[in-house]
């Protein structure tokens, strides 16, 4: 039994220690890596500094075939046996390397210079790292995506849920219910996995190698405050276990430098990195954009962000001011017959903040009448109507 973590496990989690009567050391492996990396935390600077120059000078040769082989894509034995013999590894040749073309190769997604033996350049390595990376955090969240349990609320309609869609196949009046799971969840997830996994799959053929086993999430230390927001600490608190995709995509992200020397390098970048944009985009719901109404020379529909004071047509090269189109916006829609939850959701976006319930509470004390019902029997109202009901009570706050 480990004394740290107060966890009984098997012989093969320790580590060996012959001064020991057991041959075992005290602690499990998993402490002794948390010990040490709290102990190297801790360390003084300079004494740290002073290790690793001690280190670099005892390991000059090794150094120097590690950054040899990194650059071209070989394995360190495979640097060490030319410079020993002199004679290529692979086909035994003596001639020494030389540079196939003296311009520098350019990476064919960014356009910048690659200064090493690969196919794309550091930098798009780095950020198909990021995506991999981002994959596995997500990947997650997409079962819930995919469930329809997320809920998102951004406006103060009072949580009112969107009207349902109007299907092409629907007699009218008729309410549709929808799935109970999320369809373009479900494509997004069926790409996911089939892109991860093929990568996954290119990687473990090419070398020749198994992927290895899903490791099991850390048992301790935990932060002494339970509320801490720590990722690891989360990890821990709820024995979080990756599953076979997220592994996969951590797996792959450290092979992205193998991948960079591989001809197929720039497909692997397109292929991952807009596989990590549609599971983002399906995930996380964008910025919601507010109708600015048309442009007054292309009579193209301008939309603007939420807080915005201009809003520009691209094509025209022309500028609005949001509050003249808000303004304008709400004198044409005056006349509109809506639901409550929509007017309120509108009158809300367009700097007029209002509860459904408080446009309800007018209709049932007879201050607001309905002027006509919809294919549901719900009662429509008149925006108009709901404006001047507010601005009735706006005044009348100020004066009292």
């Amino acid at each position: 039994m480990c004394p740290t973590c107060q966890q009984v496990k098997p012989r093969d989690q320790f580590y060996v220690d012959r001064k020991r009567a057991d041959v075992l050391h005290t602690y499990c492996k998993e402490c002794c890596k948390l010990r040490a990396k709290l102990a190297y935390a801790n360390a003084d600077k300079t004494a740290r500094a002073r290790t690793h120059r001690e280190y670099v000078r005892k390991n000059q040769e090794h150094i120097s075939n590690y950054k040899i082989a990194n650059a071209l894509g070989v394995t360190v034995e495979e640097v060490a046996t030319v410079r020993a013999t002199g004679k290529c590894a692979v086909c035994g040749s003596t001639e020494k390397l030389r540079v196939v073309s003296d311009a520098t190769p350019v990476c064919p997604t960014c356009g910048k210079p690659i200064h090493d033996n690969a196919y794309i350049c550091r930098c798009c390595g780095d950020t198909l790292t990021k995506a991999l990376r981002h994959i596995a955090d997500l990947h997650s969240e997409l079962d819930i995506t995919l469930t329809r349990q997320a809920r998102i609320v951004t406006d103060n309609t009072g949580g009112i849920p969107e009207p349902l869609q109007d299907w092409p196949d629907a007699e009218p009046g008729v309410a549709v219910q929808p799935l109970m799971f999320h369809a373009g969840a479900s494509e997004v997830a069926h790409a996911v996995n089939n892109t991860i996994t093929t990568w996954a799959r290119v990687i473990l053929e090419e070398r020749r190698m198994e992927l290895p086993l899903i490791p099991e999430p850390p048992i301790g230390p935990l932060c002494t405050p339970t509320e801490c927001k720590h990722a690891s600490c989360t990890i821990i608190r709820w024995h979080v276990r990756d599953s076979e995709i997220t592994h996969a995509a951590k797996f792959i992200a450290e092979y992205v430098w193998w991948l960079r020397r591989r001809p197929e390098a720039q497909e692997a970048f397109e292929d991952l990195v807009i596989t990590d944009r549609k599971l983002e985009r399906i995930i996380d719901r964008a910025e919601p954009l507010i109708y600015a109404g048309p442009c007054n020379i292309c009579r193209k529909d301008l939309y603007a962000r939420q807080g915005a004071a201009w809003v520009e047509c691209h094509p025209c090269d022309r500028t609005y001011d949001m509050d003249g189109r808000r303004s304008w916006l709400l004198e044409q829609a005056e006349d509109r017959l809506e639901r409550a939850f929509i007017i309120a959701r509108a009158l809300t976006e367009y700097g007029s903040p209002i509860n459904v319930d408080r446009i309800r509470k007018w209709a049932q004390r007879g201050r607001l009448i309905a002027h006509a019902t919809d294919g549901l029997g719900h009662p429509l109202y008149r925006i108009g109507d709901v404006r001047e009901l507010l601005n009735h009570d706006a005044r009348h706050a100020v004066s009292a």
